[in-house]
């Protein structure tokens, strides 16, 4: 009987979800449409850092000289990209923090990507290892940081994954946007790849929805920028780091992620979500049925000679069964 009470309240609250999930998907704050990236796992490359560095800078330029490729900037992540990569940042000064999801960006990441700078600037190529530290929100966690006051050039404390904690100066704020999946808490912060490298990174490009043949622009890309490094001996790898096998040093393997792509997986992750929901919710009503049957069966049961005696007494079918319901529902 109590899990018959509970019923309706689960069905409620999954509808409730559904209605924000919907308007998650809604207001994206980015556009996926036209979007590309591929996985570059550094590690494989080269022997130093400034060999990674001279390939990720080729593989950009590369890409921006191949025929319909609007932009290109290079990051350790893209919104729906199910990669978390959270932290917890707090107002310098304060003690209470509060999560986000951050992202390592390069110059040009907020224009490819399509992400709205709301004030303040976007990362360029003079943010780089030894300036100052800097950092952009995104609108709700800015809000949440700096609810009564211009979070323009404030001062936030975090620490990224692996690295000691430091301090940072607000240079921007981006609109809401989607983080790692729909539906997740959205307050997030971009950084400066430069001044935080990482062993692995996505080359992005932005060009035509649905286009083939960008396909092929980041294969020529890729192998053209492992070129030079051919001589060193170092193994042709995909952008999953493993080696090309059977296809020599004429080039590199790519799996393509599209921003469609990313935004279908994300909505058939929370379809499948929503489906695990309705099963559950389902074998609770059963098992609640199940139970109201057993409870009203046992009334019954308890009351066989009450019954009997108004049946006696000339009481009807129908009043005998509204009897025992009505005591059932109160």
């Amino acid at each position: 009987a109590q899990a018959g009470l509970a019923v309706p309240f689960i069905v409620i609250g999954a509808v409730k979800l559904d209605q924000a999930r919907v308007a998650a998907m809604a207001d994206l704050g980015y556009k996926p449409e036209g979007l590309y990236a591929t996985r570059l796992n550094l590690s494989a490359i080269g022997k130093s850092d400034n060999d990674r560095e001279v390939f990720v800078r080729s593989v950009q330029d590369n890409l921006a000289q191949a025929p319909g490729v609007q932009s290109v900037s290079v990051a350790d992540g893209v919104p729906l990209d199910f990669t978390y990569r959270d932290t917890r940042v707090a107002r310098e000064g304060q003690s209470l923090f509060v999560g986000a999801h951050t992202t390592r960006v390069g110059a040009g990441y907020f224009e490819t990507v399509g992400i709205r700078v709301l004030v303040g600037r976007t990362i360029d190529a003079n943010d780089r290892a030894g300036t100052e530290r800097v950092v952009l929100l995104s609108e709700p966690l800015a809000r949440e940081l700096f609810p009564a006051a211009d979070p323009l050039g404030g001062r936030v404390d975090f620490a990224l994954a692996g690295n000691e904690q430091h301090t940072y100066t607000v240079i921007g704020v981006t609109t809401d946007l989607v983080s790692t999946q729909m539906g997740n808490p959205r307050p997030q912060l971009f950084v400066p790849l430069a001044q935080h490298p990482s062993s692995t990174v996505l080359a992005i490009a932005r060009g035509a929805a649905a286009d083939p043949s960008m396909q092929r622009v980041f294969e020529t890309a890729l192998t053209e920028a492992h070129r030079p490094f051919d001589s060193l001996g170092v193994t042709p790898r995909g952008t999953d780091g493993r080696p090309n096998a059977g296809r020599g040093n004429a080039e590199f393997a790519v799996e393509l992620i599209t921003g469609e792509g990313l935004v279908e997986g994300s909505h058939a992750d929370l379809l499948s979500h929503s489906a695990v929901g309705g099963a559950a919710a389902a074998v609770a009503l059963v098992l609640a049925a199940l139970g109201v049957y057993g409870v009203i069966a046992f009334m019954v049961a308890t009351r066989t000679r009450e019954i009997g005696v108004k049946v006696a007494l000339g009481a009807s079918r129908a009043r005998v069964l509204r009897d025992v319901l009505g005591d059932a529902l109160k």
